[in-house]
């Protein structure tokens, strides 16, 4: 059996730049390939190394740099930031507020919970057992981002490359 507890410590980002999308064709960032220190903040090899065995000095958020999602404003180029902290631990309140636009599973919580134990910083986590009692299925989130306000079937905005930092423990 396979049990996945998810904890974003980072986020999703992308260059700032404009997105065009001819019909028909795939959607294009008109930007050339960001600069380094254009990218979203991460922190070094060696602090991540450092994190993973306690040793790092995390600063007062628990996470190497001391980056949280609370940081986002500041951060136009983050897409996505969720460290399931939201909802203080109560599924239907993180739900609620969560930037996913779709989840799968989120119904059974044999599929989809938030768990404080397992977190890798912060107090929770995402817990996707895929447990006996529903069945062995699995759960899925999905974010999409549209050009323009989000709506369902909405035209769906794209990056020449993306930037993802997640933990991940099976």
């Amino acid at each position: 059996m396979i049990v996945t507890l998810l904890g974003c410590t980072g986020m999703l980002s992308a260059p700032d730049a404009t997105v065009s999308v001819s019909d028909g064709d795939v959607p294009r960032v008109d930007a050339d390939a960001p600069a380094r220190d254009a990218r979203a903040p991460t922190p070094s090899d060696a602090a991540l190394d450092d994190a993973a065995t306690g040793d790092a000095d995390t600063g007062d958020a628990g996470r190497p740099g001391g980056l949280t999602c609370a940081d986002r404003a500041s951060h136009p180029e983050w897409l996505l930031c969720e460290d399931f902290e939201g909802g203080a631990g109560d599924f239907d309140a993180w739900r609620a507020g969560t930037p996913f636009h779709e989840l799968s599973g989120d119904e059974d919580r044999g599929r989809m919970s938030i768990v404080s134990d397992g977190a890798h910083a912060g107090a929770h986590a995402l817990h996707m057992p895929a447990s006996a009692a529903s069945g062995y299925r699995g759960a899925s989130l999905s974010w999409l981002q549209c050009a323009g306000e989000y709506e369902r079937g909405c035209s769906l905005g794209g990056h020449d490359e993306l930037f993802l930092r997640a933990w991940v423990r099976f």
